[in-house]
């Protein structure tokens, strides 16, 4: 078992291109990383390329894991969500 959340990092400062797309609810720039650990607290998922005003389902639906699952699962393997995550056969929420 293990977790997955989103993280924001905000930015210095606004972007050149598209500035707006990184403004994020923390009224910031930004951009979101979803992170998934294991039970030992090892991350073993980073997914790229978002901005801060990206929600986690939007970027659960780009990650590897979501779209192969049976590549990064056993049969018994689960991921914890926050509420913010969409749940599936392998993540379980609140």
């Amino acid at each position: 078992m293990g977790s997955t959340d989103g993280t924001q990092i905000p930015l210095a400062y606004a972007p050149r291109v598209q500035p707006w797309t990184y403004w994020d609810r923390h009224n910031r720039y930004s951009i979101l990383v979803p992170l998934s650990c294991d039970h030992d607290r090892n991350i073993i998922s980073v997914t790229l390329g978002f901005t801060g005003a990206a929600s986690d389902i939007m970027i659960q639906k780009h990650a590897d894991w979501h779209l192969f699952p049976e590549d990064h699962f056993s049969l018994l393997e689960y991921l914890l969500g926050d509420k913010g995550m969409y749940h599936t056969a392998r993540v379980v929420g609140p």
